[in-house]
């Protein structure tokens, strides 16, 4: 169950990121904080300081932070720990494609039967493999089933 084992540690990972930044914002005040961290306004074209609404919206979807913003958040909270969970988050979860990659190889399979049994389309399986952060737990399970299936069925080696 590796790619469950890395989902879980990824996900566990990223909680830790996002309690330690509530926290840290907390304890410096969210106002005094925000007004510090400058987001680019694509309608103005200028750097504006991060609203509270703009805050909270990255937190429900805290797998999608960019460095550049954690740097940011990272240097005013004097808080390097925080950039450090962000980057073990990524490193862990980028190694989720190559390990899926090797599940498939190792069971002598193709990605259009995983896809097929997993019962979505090409498209969304390689955008997923692309951006990693998007497969869902429940996914991932079902594709560890679909090995341990194939393993299974494979003749005893003598």
């Amino acid at each position: 169950m590796q790619l469950v084992g890395l989902f879980d540690e990824w996900l566990e990972t990223l909680t830790k990121f996002k309690n330690l930044l509530i926290q840290q914002v907390k304890k410096h005040g969210q106002n005094k904080v925000l007004a510090q961290i400058m987001v680019f306004d694509k309608t103005s074209q200028q750097s504006k300081p991060m609203t509270r609404s703009m805050y909270n919206a990255r937190l429900l979807h805290s797998q999608h932070w960019p460095l550049g913003l954690v740097e940011q958040f990272a240097q005013v909270l004097a808080c390097p720990e925080l950039l450090m969970l962000y980057q073990k988050q990524e490193a862990i979860i980028s190694q989720l494609p190559g390990q899926l990659s090797a599940y498939i190889k190792a069971a002598k399979t193709s990605n259009v039967f995983v896809i097929h049994l997993l019962g979505i389309n090409q498209a969304t399986f390689y955008a997923k493999q692309k951006s990693p952060k998007t497969w869902q737990r429940d996914e991932l399970v079902r594709i560890e089933e679909i090995f341990t299936t194939i393993k299974s069925l494979e003749p005893p080696k003598k």
